[in-house]
């Protein structure tokens, strides 16, 4: 086996793989990058692609894996911070956070007004509920990622 041979092989299996996955390459990059972000593995995210589809009775053809991978950090940090501080980022706020997705385009979609609500519910909770919340790395990163919390 010659090296040239091995990378016809390796072209040949990729070329095989992307014709049998209907999601793009920089799709799937993207998410890959936001879940690392978050310090996220790749198992996390295929695990939370099947939750998706199994949830939602969707094929692959017709998920959007961006927005996969921001409603999965979403959720978790909604219920973080709901166990947390007792605060809903969705009910309790004049606007809620949600995901816009948009493939590659796709973030969290969120006020200033927002923003300035789950600050003040992040002020009321007394040092034990705040030290819970900031524990949690995913949660701590989507405050950052939405301009709750300064990154240090």
């Amino acid at each position: 086996m010659t090296e040239e041979h091995d990378e016809k092989i390796k072209r040949m299996c990729q070329n095989v793989t992307e014709d049998l996955i209907p999601i793009g390459y920089l799709d799937l990059k993207s998410a890959c990058e936001t879940f690392h972000a978050y310090g996220l593995t790749s198992q996390d995210l295929s695990d939370a692609i099947h939750d998706f589809m199994s949830n939602t009775g969707m094929s692959l053809e017709e998920i959007d894996v961006c927005y996969i991978a921001y409603d999965h950090i979403l959720n978790h940090a909604r219920n973080h911070i709901q166990e947390s501080i007792g605060f809903d980022i969705v009910d309790d706020v004049t606007t809620e956070v949600s995901v816009y997705g948009n493939y590659m385009c796709t973030d969290f979609q969120y006020t200033e007004q927002t923003v300035e609500e789950i600050k003040k519910a992040i002020e009321k909770a007394n040092a034990d509920q705040c030290c819970d919340l900031f524990k949690d790395c995913i949660t701590k990163q989507f405050l950052i990622e939405i301009e709750v919390l300064k990154e240090v």
